[in-house]
């Protein structure tokens, strides 16, 4: 298990554009489906460009110690 700013490394080493923080990616999911329950008005192509924050969550959710994890 590694703490939150080493995941954010880690996953930017293996590709993403950077080391994001778990705040961050949590508070752009919650906008995300902010935007969905009013009526998503994007083409696919967005769609699937705005769901890059819950595929960081998914990635880091194992890599995390448990007190970051509720």
């Amino acid at each position: 298990m590694a703490t939150e700013s080493e995941v954010g490394e880690l996953l930017q080493q293996r590709g993403w554009r950077t080391a994001f923080a778990v705040a961050d990616r949590v508070n752009a999911w919650a906008a995300l489906v902010g935007v969905i329950e009013r009526g998503y008005g994007d083409d696919i192509n967005e769609y699937t460009n705005d769901l890059h924050c819950r595929n960081w969550l998914h990635e880091v959710w194992l890599l995390l110690d448990e007190h970051v994890v509720p």
